[in-house]
C-alpha cells in the first residue's frame, strides 16, 4: 500500500493530456488499514477476500483500463520532460541573442 503526501496528491491530481486522473483520497481507521494489509484489498490480482466476486470480463476491462492509464501517465511524464526542456533551450537562445 502507498501512502503519499497531500502536496504530491495535489501536484500530480491534474492529469497527463486532457486532465484526467486516477487518484482516490481515502481515509481509513488503524483497524482498517490491517485488515487491507492482511487481504491485499488495494490489488486485485492478489485479493484473496473478494476473487470469486470479481467477474473475468470485468477483471481484464479493468485491468485494460489501468494499463492504457499507466501509459497515458508515462506519455504525460515524457511529454512534460521534453517541454522542460525545449523552454530551457529557448530562454538559453534568447539570452544568447541579447548578447549579441
Amino acid at each position: 500500500m502507498q501512502c503519499l503526501n497531500e502536496i504530491e496528491v495535489l501536484k500530480q491530481a491534474a492529469g497527463g493530456e486532457g486532465k484526467k486522473t486516477a487518484y482516490w483520497v481515502l481515509y481509513i481507521s488503524s483497524e482498517e488499514l490491517d485488515a487491507a494489509r492482511k487481504y491485499n484489498l488495494h490489488d486485485v490480482k492478489q485479493n484473496t477476500l473478494y476473487q470469486d466476486y470479481i467477474d473475468i470480463d470485468l477483471f481484464k476491462f479493468v485491468e485494460g483500463k489501468n494499463q492504457t492509464l499507466l501509459k497515458e501517465y508515462h506519455q504525460h511524464l515524457e511529454d512534460k520532460l521534453v517541454k522542460e526542456i525545449h523552454d530551457s533551450y529557448v530562454s538559453r537562445v534568447q539570452d544568447i541573442r541579447r548578447l549579441f
